[in-house]
């Protein structure tokens, strides 16, 4: 009798321990670093069918939301962040999601993207002369051979497409604007 209770207890304390278990993500890895996107794969078990992953500037706790630079549940193990900031550390964290709301740890990989080498250097030297409602715009062309100029009264937000009282895309480093209003 003292053998079939022992076997019991022993076959209950394993069943309940393989059941609140979820294993973590392994062999977290980026690959694919570009200036703006990073590939993060991780050897998962297949039983999970479900991921999620979040990330984060590197040293930032990924358990914070306010931290989080973007979030996802995936059902592969592979996923493509994208929109990062060129030159930049980050650290992505997965873990698995299993049954009856049992997550797996967070297993993290850090990561550094590329500086961005296709970045046009800002146009300098720029000079404005002003003459009879005309403005002449100079500058250094640097490594560049277009440029866009867009122009918006005092003050305005140049951002905002309602304020452009024009813009031009030009290949040569000056520009003529015509016929503004005097004194404004």
């Amino acid at each position: 009798m003292k053998k079939i209770v022992l076997s019991f207890l022993t076959l209950a304390m394993f069943s309940f321990l393989s059941f609140g278990q979820c294993d973590d993500p392994q062999d977290v890895q980026a690959s694919g670093v570009t200036s703006s996107s990073a590939t993060i794969t991780w050897d998962g078990d297949t039983d999970h069918e479900e991921w999620e992953i979040v990330w984060v500037l590197e040293g930032e706790d990924p358990l914070e939301e306010e931290n989080h630079i973007g979030f996802e549940t995936v059902d592969v193990e592979s996923f493509t962040i994208e929109g990062l900031d060129a030159g930049t550390p980050y650290d992505a964290h997965v873990r698995a999601l299993c049954d009856d709301d049992v997550n797996s740890e967070w297993v993290a990989v850090s990561f550094t993207t590329d500086e961005d080498e296709d970045e046009c250097a800002d146009p300098t030297e720029l000079t404005v002369e002003v003459e009879d409602g005309d403005a002449t715009i100079t500058w250094e062309e640097g490594d560049a051979s277009e440029w866009e100029i867009l122009w918006v009264e005092d003050g305005e937000n140049p951002l905002d497409d309602e304020n452009h009282l024009g813009f031009e895309t030009v290949s040569e480093a000056t520009f003529t604007i015509e016929g503004l209003e005097e004194g404004t």
